[in-house]
Formats: C-alpha cells, structure tokens, sequence
C-alpha cells in the first residue's frame, strides 16, 4: 500500500469511528447510519485485504472477533462503551 492509499485508509478509519459512535447513538444496529457504517468497513477492509477475498460471510466472521477478542474490545471502547457489541451486530444484520 503506497502512502496515499495509507492517508486515505486512516482518514477512513477515523470516519468510520465517528459513523459508529452517529450509529450507536441512533441505536439501531439494523438502521440506516448502521448500514452506512458497515458499508465504510466494508470498503477499509477490502483496502488491506487481498483482491477478491471480501465476501460478507467473511466479514461477520471477523465481526465476531471484534467481541471475542480483548484487544477489539479496548479499541472500540475507546470510541463508545459497547461499540465492538454494536458493531458486531451491526455487521451481522448489514453486511
């Protein structure tokens, strides 16, 4: 990944964080900001993984991750108490 798509990807990554926290706050992990926030993880996963290899099956795996693994938890608790559980499901019915 060349320094432009690295800029572009962390940009990302900080408005997905914001999405997530507009998201939670309309509390709905089937609505319409939790759509969008699914579709804009969508998009920085298939920036860092191989072409070809997003599939939604394969994201709600890792979407399970997010609450099974301690490190995913601390990272999206920092955005919002229960952020890695809301976007877990979020994932799960959006993706």
């Amino acid at each position: 990944m060349g320094e432009a798509a690295h800029l572009q990807a962390e940009e990302l990554a900080v408005a997905i964080n914001e999405q997530l926290r507009r998201a939670m706050e309309a509390g709905d992990p089937a609505g319409s900001e939790a759509r969008k926030l699914v579709a804009m993880r969508a998009r920085w996963l298939r920036m860092y993984w191989p072409e070809g290899t997003y599939t939604p099956e394969a994201h709600k795996g890792l979407a399970d991750g997010y609450v099974a693994d301690e490190r995913f938890q601390a990272y999206y608790g920092k955005v919002a108490p229960g952020a890695a559980q809301f976007l877990r499901d979020a994932i799960r019915a959006c993706a």
